[in-house]
Parts: C-alpha cells; structure tokens; sequence
C-alpha cells in the first residue's frame, strides 16, 4: 500500500518532442506518484535532472521510447513542484538523455534523466564577422542566437553593454570558437557572468546575485532546520520547495544562528510524493 501523500503537495513532468518547427506532448503527468533529483548551480557544466514516474500506462512508455528512439527531433522534460499555495515553479527544463524501465514488487517505475544545456556547452559555434561600428550588445545577441536558447534576463544586462568603455567595436568584431566560449569572451570584460538555467540565459554581475527581488527565508516562509556552516564563509540550507529558488538569486536569511544576504551558488531538489522528501537544499554564499 502507498504511503499518504502529504502536506498538499503539487507537481508535474511535462515531455515533448520538437520535430520540423511543431511540438507535440508525449507525456503530462501531475497524478502519478513519483521522485525526483534535480541539481542546479552556476557554473557551465549541464544542469541535470532525473524524475522516477511509477506505473505509467504501457502506452506511455512506449510513446516515450518511440520519441527517443527518433532521430526526428529533440526531447524535452521539464519538471515543477511545489504546494497547493503559493503553487508549483518549474525546477527543471533540458533535454532527455536517457529512459529505462525497471520492476519493484508490483510497480513499474520509468526513470527519465535530462540535461539543460547539454546540446549548446558541447557543440553549438557560431562563425561571423560583424562590421565597424556594431555594438557590443548586437554582437552579444548574435551569439546568444547561436546557441539557440532563450535570451532570459539578457535584456536587464545587455543594454548599452560596453566593453574598455566602448559601446561599439570600432574596428568590427570576428568571432569562429563554440558560442559557449564566444559569451564568455564578450561578458567577462564587462564583469558578467553567465549560465544556463531552466533551457535559458541566466546573466549576473560577477560576485552578486541576480537583480531580482531577493527571497527572505525563516523559519515562517520555509526554512527547514538549522544552517550549517561549509567552506569559506557559505551554508548549507534546506527550505520547502517554492517559486524562486534558482542559482544566482538572492537570499534574505534570518534564522536564529545566521541571518544577512547571500546567493544561492548550488539548489538541489530531492522530491518522493510516496516519503516525506519535498525540499530544496541550498548552498549559500554570503554577499
């Protein structure tokens, strides 16, 4: 028999497949029991994502599979999870890697690994001369264009972006290198930093969180526990899963030990609707 499901919770494992310009859903799951193990930080390497579904309809897994075993598009999973209030928040977004099916006892269990990012970090290039007098910011978007993801909060960052004080390569630009690289080479000087979170651009100013508004976690707004101390100043934080908690944004703590401004530098989020796993463990940096 399966454990109750507690405390209201909500979630949702969408899986699509893009092919000649249309996307089609293959799965929308919200009823199923099911885990999950997403992990998020801030560095280039691929986000990565697992969901464990169990006793999808022999249908569905084979749908699964038949989308998989196309060389016709991309498959894509995104996951959200959350409460009843104040609702669920996507936690992941990136390409499916991989797909098995195993037996435990009565249940069928489907396991679905993805990656965000996985694509662009390891091949997407771009090979392009621009002309005197481009500015930086049509360079940058240029190049973003290249890796075929969504610009984010690019528009925040990117606006009169200069680079040695000059808005504008004087002598034109000429890029040939992997589009991952070419970002880098642009935002560095202009002390930027970039990512790839939820399948889009993630931007920040080296050493700060985002500009978004920052989160306050206590123990009322969903700090679980007590933060212990890690290396070089940073905690580690476990909190119920709401909207928000993504690398690169800024936290408010105020708990009983340590309170003040830190950013989220890595988010884990381990989910079992059939256990008691429903949190987001947090590595914090202070600000």
């Amino acid at each position: 028999m399966a454990a109750p499901r507690l405390f209201e919770r909500r979630w949702r494992v969408e899986v699509t497949r893009s092919s000649g310009g249309a996307t089609e859903t293959t799965l929308d799951v919200s009823e199923l029991d099911l885990a999950f193990d997403v992990r998020l930080d801030l560095t280039r390497k691929p986000n990565i994502g697992s969901v464990e579904i169990w006793n999808l309809s022999p249908e569905h897994r084979a749908s699964l599979a038949e989308a998989l075993a196309s060389d016709g598009g991309g498959v894509s999973m995104r996951i959200s999870a959350g409460y009843a209030e104040p609702g669920i928040s996507q936690i992941f977004a990136g390409e499916v890697t991989s797909l098995s099916t195993t037996r435990e006892s009565h249940d069928v269990i489907t396991r679905i690994d993805g990656k965000d990012g996985r694509s662009v970090i390891r091949g997407a290039r771009i090979s392009q001369s621009f002309a005197p007098g481009t500015t930086v910011e049509a360079v940058v978007r240029a190049v973003v264009r290249a890796m075929g993801i969504g610009e984010g909060n690019l528009a925040s960052y990117v606006t009169g972006l200069s680079i040695d004080g000059d808005r504008v390569f004087r002598h034109g630009y000429a890029v040939s290198d992997t589009a991952a690289n070419a970002l880098t080479e642009l935002l560095r000087p202009a002390g930027l930093r970039w990512s790839i979170q939820a399948g889009a651009l993630q931007v920040r100013r080296a050493g700060f969180g985002l500009d978004e508004r920052a989160i306050k976690l206590s123990p009322e707004s969903g700090l679980v526990g007590t933060p212990q101390p890690a290396e070089k100043g940073e905690l580690n934080v476990t909190a119920l899963i709401q909207p928000g908690l993504v690398p690169g944004q800024r936290i408010v703590l105020e708990s009983a030990d340590y309170a003040g401004g830190y950013v989220i530098r890595e988010a884990i989020f381990i989910g079992n609707t059939r256990g008691r796993d429903w949190y987001a463990h947090l590595l914090l940096r202070p600000l």
